[in-house]
């Protein structure tokens, strides 16, 4: 495996690939299956950055796609096609800051991504122009946690002064849930409860169920 600082590792859910970044601003794809067991140590591909380093890296869950994020703002959808070069199927751009996270909701085509200045926006896979690529409400300066429900309709956050947003389809609900930032949480099952901790503090357990908790903020694009 490639040497040097690396910043970044994601491995794919099917075990098929690992992914690798470092400071040089690429992205290095190893396959972990094949006979060849010689050649496993060589990137299998060499995919080109963002135009800046600290790329930030994750796969979907079936193994599909690649997801990247890098300081340019910009968040990348690479298809994996075996032995083929993988290909660029979207580009994703609204972010006015370095991206700090990428993530693939469990049980749907979504995409999230955050960045240094605590923004989220949610994006389709297929980089369709509907009402998943926009930005989420929230004004949080540093997401420490995220999380997803098993169905992909809740996602709930933590942020660096101790909140978390819980989003539930096109709603949201605010938890001022710890004093320092968010260490850990957890979304159970559908959402309907979630495990929260910070450093030095008890684990709390929220019943997030009720819906006449949840607000309806203005659509932002």
């Amino acid at each position: 495996i490639v040497r040097g600082d690396i910043t970044r590792m994601a491995l794919d859910p099917m075990s098929r690939w690992v992914a690798l970044s470092g400071k040089e601003n690429a992205i290095y794809l190893y396959a972990l299956t094949g006979e060849d067991k010689e050649n496993q140590s060589n990137p299998q591909f060499i995919l080109p950055g963002h135009g800046e380093g600290n790329l930030q890296l994750a796969f979907t869950r079936n193994g599909s796609h690649l997801i990247s994020g890098g300081a340019d703002k910009v968040v990348k959808a690479w298809q994996l096609n075996g032995e083929q070069q993988p290909v660029t199927t979207a580009t994703y751009r609204g972010h006015e800051a370095a991206i700090q996270g990428v993530y693939a909701e469990a049980a749907s085509q979504r995409l999230i991504s955050t960045d240094i200045k605590g923004a989220v926006r949610r994006w389709s896979l297929d980089n369709t122009a509907d009402t998943l690529n926009r930005k989420l409400p929230w004004d949080a300066k540093r997401i420490t946690r995220l999380t997803f429900s098993d169905d992909g309709e809740t996602l709930a956050a933590g942020a660096s002064n101790g909140r978390i947003r819980v989003w539930h389809q096109d709603q949201f609900r605010d938890l001022q849930a710890h004093n320092g930032p968010i260490s850990h949480i957890d979304l159970h099952g559908n959402g309907t409860a979630l495990l929260s901790k910070s450093d030095g503090e008890s684990v709390k357990l929220w019943d997030i169920a009720q819906e006449s908790n949840y607000s309806s903020p203005p659509r932002q694009q």
